[in-house]
């Protein structure tokens, strides 16, 4: 796991990848969108910046 968070680390220190997203612990949020939820039952990526797709009703509301 080490070498995998490392490996991450130098990655995302390039300057094409610096400023595309934030760490989270072991995980990543993109700051772009793929746009994967408005194909036909799509859903979202896993490092969306979306917390649910756009337009989806909120859970309770």
């Amino acid at each position: 796991a080490a070498r995998a968070r490392a490996l991450a680390a130098e990655l995302f220190d390039d300057e094409t990848l610096r400023d595309t997203g934030t760490p989270h612990g072991p995980a990543f949020r993109r700051r772009s969108c793929c746009l994967y939820w408005r194909c036909p039952g799509g859903g979202l990526c896993g490092d969306c910046v979306f917390d649910r797709a756009p337009g989806s009703a909120r859970a309770g509301a």
